[in-house]
């Protein structure tokens, strides 16, 4: 009985401690979601650009209906041309588009035998350009019009125009500035006001640029 009566307080005060101020429950945190792994970083592209380029270009001239041994063509024609762009590019997400201004200057030039030298000047291209965004690098085609001046032995004689199309490939480098590669193709015709007049079709030139460039 004794045991009892002593034994009774302890019961007491351990039922009060559980009920008023006994040690509370705490559900263990779950453990976080694996995390998907974040995407990698893509260069902004959009706003104004501009930069310097240079090209190696071959191609040929091509007579239509021409008098005598100037229908005996294609004839081969090669040259550098250093140029400038500019253009505008407008980026969603991964996707950029805009529109280039290109001038190449120097020329593009051959000596068909027994005929005066004939050459490609001044070149200008007007491009849309598509691409893709994939980190620092930039892949896009180019579709667009393109003009030159077509001259025989140094004196211009005609302006040559027709379809441009090509494919790049830009990476940016220390921030706002870019290199790059470019090759682009244009096929140009024209008329010849020579007597009689004969037509320059199926003729042009490609170009493979290098290209540096800086955004503002």
């Amino acid at each position: 009985m004794k045991i009892v009566i002593c034994a009774l307080p302890l019961f007491v005060a351990s039922a009060s401690i559980a009920v008023a101020g006994g040690p509370a429950y705490v559900a263990a945190e779950p453990m976080p979601a694996a995390m998907e792994a974040a995407p990698a970083a893509v260069h902004d592209w959009s706003g104004f650009y501009g930069g310097l380029s240079y090209g190696k270009a071959t191609g040929e001239t091509n007579y239509y209906d021409a008098p005598g041994s100037f229908s005996n063509g294609p004839w081969d024609v090669e040259g550098n041309l250093p140029g400038l762009f500019a253009g505008y590019n407008i980026q969603n997400g991964n996707l950029v588009y805009g529109a280039e201004l290109n001038a190449m200057f120097g020329d593009v030039r051959g000596t068909p035998s027994g005929f005066e030298e004939q050459q490609y000047e001044d070149v200008i291209d007007l491009k849309a350009r598509l691409g893709y965004a994939v980190g620092s690098a930039l892949f896009y085609g180019a579709l667009g019009y393109s003009t030159s001046q077509f001259a025989e032995d140094g004196e211009p004689l005609q302006s040559m125009s027709g379809l441009g199309y090509g494919v790049g490939v830009d990476f940016a480098i220390a921030g706002r500035y870019s290199i790059g590669a470019e090759y682009y193709s244009r096929d140009l015709n024209g008329t010849l006001d020579y007597a009689p007049t004969f037509e320059l079709d199926d003729s042009g030139f490609d170009t493979l640029t290098v290209r540096f460039g800086m955004q503002f």
